[in-house]
């Protein structure tokens, strides 16, 4: 199943919500409030949301990042930690299911690092300004974070 338009909007799967990417922080708040999301304001400049995307069956933190009104970045990163082999099927499986909505990686040469260096992968796609980021760090522990950048 596909979500339509990552570029547009997030789906949240959890509330069958689409939370589009043109609202502002007000609307953003408004919105969520309507469509009984539980939201954290942890900052001024960020709303937290937590829900399953993609059709998958893995719970999201969803920080939706703001300067003044309006969104300019998304990161989501899965809430539970996870190591090894369980780490590397979940990476695979977010993998996938962002190639369904997007198409391949526009970054061929990066799929041959990824094989390199597991522990440091990274796919990215661009369209019209929007940047979308899909990656695996090992800074202190693995990190897997989607990011969308507006």
């Amino acid at each position: 199943m596909k979500q339509i338009n990552i570029w547009e909007y997030l789906m949240l799967d959890s509330f069958d919500v689409e939370m589009p990417f043109s609202k502002s922080k007000t609307e953003f708040i408004s919105y969520s409030r309507k469509n009984n999301i539980p939201i954290d304001i942890p900052t001024e400049m960020q709303i937290v949301v937590k829900s399953k995307l993609l059709f998958l069956d893995v719970d999201f933190f969803i920080s939706f990042q703001f300067n003044g009104e309006r969104l300019i970045a998304i990161t989501i990163s899965p809430n539970t930690t996870v190591e090894g082999k369980t780490l590397d099927c979940r990476y695979k499986k977010i993998q996938k299911a962002l190639e369904n909505e997007l198409g391949y990686p526009h970054n061929r040469l990066r799929s041959i690092m990824n094989l390199l260096d597991p522990d440091n992968r990274l796919s990215y796609w661009k369209k019209d300004g929007i940047k979308i980021e899909h990656y695996l760090l090992n800074r202190f522990g693995m990190e897997e974070i989607i990011n969308i950048t507006l």
